[in-house]
């Protein structure tokens, strides 16, 4: 598994555990009307109510989570990088010393949206636009009931100009945003819109943590999900559904209710080369992570410097044109008095979608290594990282 912040897997425990409650909820309401046999519908009000709870909750839930865990990383951002601080002091608008800062953001008593904007904007995180629309949904449900007379919900996702994540949650891909609106200005809240909400932040604080952890240097861990199961048992009527999808709404719901003037902005189908590309490159990170960093740390070797970059000009929906580059400074352990960095360089790249790796080092000459030749890639990696010895010694 990726390693991440323990603020990421305790972010990531809480979605998955909200996720797991609110489709075992409305699968037991299911269970329960395939009980009932009349023609009618019997459940029909409870069952309206408890999809725009469960639904409204589930959005308030993924971003009060989200908000969660940026204060938190925040923290740890600046106990790692204390340069950061005079950066992003401006927009945070205190006279708090940046230790009494810390202990404010630990404490979870920061201003959730000005620590989002210094995230997302001056510190330039890996951020998901579709955040912003979760974030302003979650406040029309607390503080205005769903009311949303101006359609601002509406407004945020147009402001995007369809400039989504570029690597979406695999079950949204080519399914429109679930925003939707009753007598023009009262926000629909059910299972599928929850259910979006809930992927997309989960996604969201899985790759930022990724991206801010390796350039900030904090600590992380292997995360292991633990899983939320029960067991039931019944006979039930053989005509009615027992059970439900993650996402799906119960049979009777306000899903029926006509809606007006709701966005039609859907997700270009990304291709299927680009969801298999992102995938090779996610599994050549963890396998430099679990090979490499551990060979790293064998030979005694320092890391002067570090980092992780998105190169080139990305593209809505696809990885055609970028690529992700790595690199490491490194020197023995007790260099000599005119002992360089040797810099090892990685870079996941792509030709027509299909990925390959390309490796070089400042005593080693550039190779290319496509999918299938990982073994032979580590193998290289590692005589280039044995170079930081010869070169020095």
């Amino acid at each position: 598994m990726t390693k991440l912040t323990v603020h990421a897997q305790r972010a990531l425990e809480r979605m998955h555990e909200s996720a797991s409650l609110n489709w075992f909820i409305r699968s037991d309401a299911a269970r329960n009307d395939a009980h009932c046999t009349t023609a009618y519908q019997p459940n029909l009000r409870f069952n309206e109510s408890l999809e725009y709870y469960l639904g409204a909750q589930q959005v308030i839930h993924s971003a009060d989570t989200l908000n969660s865990y940026c204060q938190s990383i925040l923290a740890e951002i600046l106990s790692h990088a204390p340069e950061t601080w005079e950066k992003i002091k401006p927009t945070l608008d205190t006279k708090k010393s940046i230790q009494n800062y810390i202990d404010v953001l630990r404490s979870h008593r920061g201003i959730d949206g000005q620590i989002r904007e210094v995230l997302r904007d001056h510190l330039q995180c890996n951020w998901s636009p579709e955040s912003d629309v979760v974030v302003k949904l979650r406040n029309k449900f607390v503080h205005q009931n769903g009311h949303d007379p101006n359609r601002e919900v509406e407004k945020v996702i147009l402001s995007k100009k369809d400039e989504w994540s570029i690597i979406s949650p695999v079950e949204l891909i080519g399914k429109p945003i679930p925003v939707r609106y009753e007598n023009d200005h009262w926000l629909q809240a059910n299972a599928e819109l929850g259910h979006w909400a809930c992927l997309h932040i989960s996604n969201h604080i899985h790759f930022m943590d990724q991206n801010v952890s390796h350039v900030y240097r904090l600590p992380k861990d292997r995360w292991q999900p633990r899983p939320v199961s029960r067991q039931i048992g019944a006979t039930v009527h053989p005509n009615n559904p027992t059970w439900l999808a993650p996402g799906q709404s119960l049979t009777q719901s306000t899903m029926e209710i006509q809606s007006d003037n709701e966005p039609k902005i859907v997700y270009p189908k990304a291709k299927e080369e680009d969801i298999l590309c992102s995938k090779t490159w996610r599994t050549w990170q963890d396998l430099l992570e679990s090979e490499i960093e551990p060979y790293i740390k064998k030979l005694n070797l320092q890391l002067v410097a570090g980092q992780v970059r998105v190169v080139g000009n990305p593209l809505p929906h696809t990885l055609t044109g970028q690529e992700r580059h790595r690199e490491w400074s490194l020197l023995p352990s007790v260099p000599h008095e005119r002992a360089s960095p040797e810099l090892i360089s990685i870079r996941f790249r792509e030709s027509h979608l299909k990925p390959f790796m390309t490796i070089w080092g400042t005593s080693s000459v550039v190779r290319d290594f496509p999918e299938g030749q990982e073994e032979k890639a580590m193998e290289y990696l590692k005589d280039c990282i044995d170079k930081t010895l010869t070169t020095n010694s």
